[in-house]
């Protein structure tokens, strides 16, 4: 049997350690003797083997961090016997023992035999201590406390990890990570991330303060995470959106941040002008795309269409999010297009701009557009007309395409895509 030992109730002895445990007792006798064997180790967890000499004796075993078993038992175990047993005769059929009966507690927590001790959810470099010793049913001893060496986890290495962040809403906040490494994304206000005096202090604080539910605040891979109840708190203002790799209580990465205002009106576009209701760098990751030609263009103008998928209360759909409008002959079309390609879109004489955005309304949705088309190519997408960047086209040979896109819209804000797969043809 192998018994999970988590360092969130490495607690339960410093807080049970504040009973009284000086009233008088007997010597505990002298027994058999434990051997303690390291079978394996991480930078969050140390398993051991426990050894009893004698097969038969039933007996207790656990794991207690070094900077405890320093601190609140000044390197003596004697008097944890007790408050094991005490602490099971009050909590034995609480949530966290679960069990009907103080007697089926006591079968349930201790062992005979070899057993194993996984001791997990440690932080890196955290030293503990394994003990072992015999207890009978009615919570005596039949053993002194015998305890192992100081075993270590290991160091964590760190992580190549780089995090590209942009606001997608007024309150959400998406995280692109380079790999799959694990990561946390954190909103505070501006006045409150100035107090600690960096972002990095902001991140092992957050890290402390949270280490023992971290595994339900990391995330792996492209994620959106609303902060609507921080905003809803402190209101209108600016703000300091997070990312940044953590594992074992330990910061892996730079620190990337995002500052914006909350509650900044943005410009409407009209038709025709110039616009970017962009407020950060965005991203999005297209499901298809499609090759458009005809209809309001010219023979010798065709866009390519990049979709995603939108998600509302109680629906899913694909929606055309991007465009990059092109002008060369259809017979080229997607044979010749390889290449790169200059996004221009300053009004003057062989450039484009095009721009749109949806917005809601009572009874649907409606599209509002302002375009004019010309010699190089355009891109358009929600909420932002592209000013300037690139647009590379690569064939891979297998029927498939790369595309990949980085535009900079009116005020700077980055906006960009890659795709690989197939790309649809249209009329």
């Amino acid at each position: 049997m192998c018994r999970y030992l988590f360092g969130l109730f490495a607690v339960l002895p410093v807080l049970t350690g504040l009973v009284s445990c000086d009233k008088p007792h007997d010597r505990l006798p002298e027994g058999e003797t434990f051997e303690f064997e390291l079978v394996s180790k991480t930078t969050e967890s140390i398993t051991v083997a426990v050894i009893p000499k004698d097969k038969n004796i039933r007996y207790y075993a656990g794991a207690i961090e070094k900077e405890v078993y320093d601190e609140r038992w000044n390197g003596d175990l004697s008097g944890f016997p007790e408050v094991i047993f005490e602490n099971w005769k009050n909590s034995f059929d609480d949530d966290f023992y679960g069990y009907a009966s103080l007697e089926d507690c006591y079968y349930g927590e201790t062992s005979t035999g070899a057993d194993t001790i996984a001791y997990v959810g440690l932080k890196q470099l955290t030293y503990a201590y394994v003990y072992a010793f015999g207890l009978n049913p009615d919570g005596t001893v039949s053993t002194d406390v015998y305890v192992s060496e100081a075993f270590v986890t290991d160091e964590v290495s760190p992580s190549d990890n780089k995090f590209v962040i942009s606001r997608v809403e007024d309150t959400s906040i998406q995280v692109e990570p380079s790999n799959n490494d694990p990561y946390c994304c954190y909103m505070l206000t501006k006045e409150a991330f100035d107090t600690y005096g960096g972002a990095e202090k902001v991140a092992e604080a957050y890290i402390e303060t949270n280490y023992y539910k971290i595994n339900t605040l990391v995330a792996v891979g492209r994620q959106i995470w609303d902060f609507s109840q921080i905003v809803e708190l402190y209101g209108p203002g600016n703000y300091v959106a997070m990312a940044f790799g953590t594992q074992s209580g330990a910061l892996t990465t730079e620190v990337e941040t995002l500052e914006f205002e909350y509650g900044k009106e943005l410009p409407t576009p009209e038709g025709g002008e110039k616009f970017s209701n962009l407020v950060a760098d965005a991203y999005f990751e297209p499901i298809s795309a499609y090759w458009e030609y005809g209809g309001i263009f010219d023979p010798y103008t065709v866009r390519l269409v990049f979709r995603d998928m939108v998600s509302f209360e109680n629906y899913e759909f694909e929606r055309d999010r991007m465009s990059l409008c092109f002008q060369v002959a259809k017979n080229k079309v997607p044979y010749d297009m390889a290449g790169e390609y200059e996004i221009s879109a300053d009004l003057s004489e062989g450039t484009v701009v095009q721009g749109w955005r949806v917005e809601e309304e009572e009874y649907g949705f409606s599209e509002y557009f302002g375009s004019l088309y010309s010699w190089r190519g355009n891109i358009s997408n929600p909420d932002a007309s592209i000013d300037s960047g690139t647009v590379v086209l690569k064939a891979n040979g297998d029927g498939t395409y790369t595309v990949d896109v980085r535009g900079y819209d009116m005020n700077g804000y980055e906006i960009r895509t890659s795709y690989t797969g197939n790309i649809e043809m249209k009329v």
